[in-house]
């Protein structure tokens, strides 16, 4: 059988030069299915996480997508490009502000049934420069699940960057950020719940494209 997690080097969890943080762990009274489908489609950011993360969502829900397999892994790729933005300098600071179109993307890896990664933006080209200097480097969302019971869900995560390493208020501010984030994921799977057995009829699944990595993770479990 496949192994659930990944190499933690290569996922960034051990590797040098990377730090982790933001540590957590929540129960959720919901079905793991049910998490699982929140986390392969972050077009819910838009709406979810209004709140937590302002203005971030127009790029999960505008952006095209690249869906790429290798093995049993799928990786989602979102390239965009545009000005600085608010974003970006709560990740690499007002100091650190760029003039000029930037040239990003966004990547989610889904690993397996345990264990997904998603990531912030990447930066990987700057307009008048032909480097990408070491402040903008790359931070990622590690998050762990595995069901409790058949309506129950543990779900564990954590963050590691390779950029800011001794900044103890960029962990101080991602800290209470994670937190709130991974939370308003809890509060909309356990008020989904009650309602799953009443409303989901699996013989009529309508599938947006918006929809098309949560299915086919769903259909390789």
């Amino acid at each position: 059988s496949r192994n659930a997690l990944p190499d933690f080097e290569a996922a960034t969890i051990t590797a040098s030069g990377f730090k982790t943080n933001c540590y957590t762990w929540k129960f959720a009274n919901g079905r793991y299915m049910s998490l699982c489908e929140n986390l392969t489609d972050l077009s819910h950011i838009a709406v979810l996480h209004s709140r937590s993360a302002p203005g971030a969502g127009d790029h999960w829900l505008k952006t095209p997508l690249t869906i790429t397999r290798s093995g049993e892994t799928y990786t989602v790729v979102r390239a965009t490009k545009g000005p600085w933005n608010a974003f970006l300098e709560a990740q690499y600071g007002a100091g650190n502000a760029i003039t000029g179109t930037i040239e990003m993307h966004t990547q989610s890896d889904y690993y397996s049934h345990a264990y997904m990664r998603t990531s912030s933006f990447i930066i990987d080209r700057i307009a008048g420069r032909t480097d990408v200097p070491p402040a903008y480097g790359k931070s990622f969302q590690h998050h762990f699940i595995t069901p409790a019971t058949a309506r129950s869900t543990h779900y564990f995560g954590f963050r590691s960057r390779n950029f800011r390493l001794d900044d103890a208020e960029y962990d101080r501010v991602w800290e209470v950020a994670d937190h709130l984030v991974r939370q308003e994921d809890v509060d909309a799977i356990e008020a989904m719940e009650p309602h799953l057995d009443d409303f989901a009829d699996p013989r009529r699944e309508l599938i947006a494209r918006a929809d098309s990595v949560s299915v086919r993770f769903r259909r390789n479990l």
